[in-house]
């Protein structure tokens, strides 16, 4: 019968005035199936496909994917700022916090905790209690909870290409790069510099120590969260640390803007401290004061995309 059916399709397209209008059909039918697919193949790739640098854009707002955890599930990155936001401010004689003014850590926080502590910091409660509850709410359950744990890094070098002082003798100190040799250095300020594609940033990964302990052996806990401040670790996997271009690139972000980022990280050495990643160094460190509010936050969380709408826009290369 399969064979009759077509054989009589067959007759009716060659033979029949209608041929002409069958064909026609029979080619806008292919046509537009062929579109709807290529369409539907830029728009959405499957899971399987998603790499690292694959920006998401999800509910209006950029996501960069950071490394795949499960079949559906990608452990994804804020594709900009979503604000300055102090790591820990200091807390009053009753444990309120002493937001928007910048001054002289405390030791510890009134829990007896350092005040570089991530776990139930002031940054980690707004980002899971406001931030997260203030998401689209398809969104939110799609967000799947994430075990994380805090880890301090010890600096044990520099790049001696960079270095913190005036040239010409005065006392207004800024980075510079030095574009020419040791014999004969050329130093020119961080934002004028010309940087090689293999030029690292004045701290560049291979300049830490990674210690599992805190500041005088504290130990951190694995805590469980929704949206949290991406690790040294994290953001390795999408952006290489050791390269200073790289490092600028993902900063200035898909918003084409710099900004300085927290990350979850403390600094062994100190309580006061937590690890950052600045734009005018090109690298990570760790010398700012928690209770700093000019640093700004990515925030990273898991997320499971066969429960969203998501389109794939663009795609970065920051390795």
């Amino acid at each position: 019968m399969i064979i009759v059916a077509v054989v009589v399709c067959f007759v009716l397209l060659l033979f029949t005035p209608m041929k002409n209008k069958i064909g026609d059909n029979i080619n806008g039918f292919v046509g537009n199936f062929a579109n709807q697919t290529n369409k539907s193949l830029n728009e959405v790739r499957m899971p399987d496909e998603l790499g690292a640098g694959d920006i998401l854009e999800i509910e209006g707002k950029k996501y960069i994917v950071m490394s795949k955890k499960t079949k559906n599930t990608y452990l994804v990155i804020s594709g900009e700022s979503i604000g300055n936001i102090q790591f820990q401010p200091n807390q009053d004689s009753n444990g309120n916090y002493v937001t928007g003014k910048y001054e002289i850590p405390n030791e510890k926080r009134t829990d007896g905790q350092c005040s570089n502590t991530y776990e139930g910091s002031y940054i980690d409660n707004y980002l899971e209690n406001t931030w997260y509850k203030q998401l689209p709410e398809k969104l939110q359950k799609a967000i799947q909870t994430t075990n994380i744990k805090q880890s301090a890094y010890t600096n044990i070098s520099h790049n001696p290409k960079w270095k913190w002082f005036n040239p010409n003798g005065s006392s207004n100190f800024d980075w510079y790069y030095n574009e020419g040799t040791t014999e004969n250095p050329n130093w020119i300020r961080y934002d004028k510099a010309n940087y090689p594609e293999d030029a690292q940033g004045a701290y560049p990964l291979n300049c830490w120590k990674y210690n599992e302990k805190g500041h005088n052996h504290t130990t951190y806990n694995t805590i469980s969260r929704h949206v949290f401040q991406p690790s040294v670790e994290e953001v390795s996997n999408l952006v290489d640390l050791n390269n200073a271009n790289k490092v600028y690139n993902f900063l200035k972000g898909t918003n084409n803007s710099l900004c300085r980022i927290w990350l979850r990280d403390s600094n062994f050495s100190s309580s006061r401290n937590a690890m950052s990643l600045l734009y005018d160094i090109r690298s990570i460190r760790d010398s700012f004061y928690v209770t700093i509010s000019w640093v700004g936050t990515r925030t990273t969380f898991t997320v499971d995309i066969s429960k969203i709408d998501y389109k794939v826009v663009d795609t970065v290369n920051y390795k």
